[in-house]
């Protein structure tokens, strides 16, 4: 047997064979353990990085719906506020001018009423009828000093102005 072994030959080489194997394998099996936590801990980590990125994702979600409900809400008041300032403000300061201008008719009147009195009273006024002689500071004392008819009366309600 050299050329071709016998059972017992192949036995004795496959023997110191296993023994260099076992060797090996038993340098192999701490590095073994070692990628197998290393794997576990990768395994670990990607899987919360998953977890992670699925709730970042539903946050992103729930953050668009949000943003979109607001942004409705801010487009209707928008819309709101728009058709206020082009629609109602324009008309409520169509009124308002409008009143503005009767408001400045009645003071033209008053100040051309004004003026005609004034025009009216440049001269004294002098009165036709007889002033009875009887006076005061007003129509109720002039009544109890004895003014019982209704006519003209000198009244000085102050005494440091003249009777009118």
């Amino acid at each position: 047997g050299v050329l071709c072994p016998t059972g017992c030959e192949l036995k004795t080489t496959l023997t110191k064979q296993e023994k260099n194997v076992k060797l090996v394998i038993d340098e192999l099996k701490p590095e073994l353990d070692e990628l197998s936590q290393s794997s576990n801990r990768i395994f670990d980590y990607v899987n919360g990085m998953s977890n992670s990125l699925r709730e970042r994702q539903r946050l992103v979600t729930d953050n668009n719906r949000v943003v979109v409900q607001f942004t409705d809400q801010v487009e209707e008041n928008h819309a709101y506020i728009k058709e206020v300032v082009d629609t109602v403000f324009p008309s409520n300061i169509r009124v308002l001018e409008g009143v503005l201008n009767k408001i400045r008719q009645k003071i033209q009147k008053l100040e051309t009423a004004i003026q005609a009195q004034r025009e009216k009273c440049k001269d004294p006024c002098m009165t036709k009828c007889p002033i009875p002689v009887v006076s005061g500071k007003e129509c109720e004392d002039i009544y109890r000093r004895g003014g019982t008819e209704s006519q003209m009366y000198m009244v000085q309600p102050d005494p440091l102005y003249p009777p009118y």
